[in-house]
């Protein structure tokens, strides 16, 4: 609240967010031909009672393991990380850059929420508009097993719930 003005956000559009990926590779096995790896979100799927489908060109990725680790990654980005933000802030931010991982708290809405940057702009009076979306580390862990976390940064009491997502 001390240090942050102009807070933007904007929550992912259900209507645009995919519930199927359909990745497409170069595959030598099937001599060179291009060919589609499909992952899908029925249970998103049955409850909208629509498919919105997203295709994805792998063009340089030959193995459909990767393809298909990075359609699911999509796919559980969506469902754990739809808040996208932006936001004005002082010299504090000076020495942040694309890529690192900041926490806000605003009054009572949020405490301790992720953002990962996406973007920072200086303006010629020596504020910063930050901008970035939501992060969830568990999509980045490699623990066997590990899951995906749902977490609540909105009454200062972090829940969490493991959810195993199927492949």
């Amino acid at each position: 609240d001390d240090n942050i003005s102009d807070l933007s956000v904007a929550p992912l559009s259900l209507d645009e967010t995919p519930n199927k990926y359909d990745v497409k590779i170069i595959d030598p096995k099937n001599n060179w031909k291009s060919i589609s790896c499909l992952v899908e979100d029925y249970a998103d799927q049955k409850q909208r009672g629509k498919i919105v489908s997203k295709e994805i060109q792998l063009n340089g990725t030959t193995s459909q393991h990767q393809a298909l680790r990075l359609a699911r990654f999509y796919r559980d980005y969506n469902l754990v990380c739809p808040l996208q933000m932006s936001f004005t802030t002082g010299m504090m931010a000076m020495h942040l850059q694309p890529g690192d991982v900041v926490t806000i708290t605003y009054r009572d809405i949020w405490k301790d929420l992720p953002i990962r940057i996406a973007e920072i702009k200086e303006s010629e009076d020596g504020k910063y508009e930050i901008s970035g979306r939501q992060y969830n580390e568990t999509l980045y862990s490699d623990d066997l097993g590990g899951g995906v976390h749902w977490h609540s940064y909105t009454d200062g009491i972090e829940h969490k719930e493991v959810i195993r997502i199927p492949n």
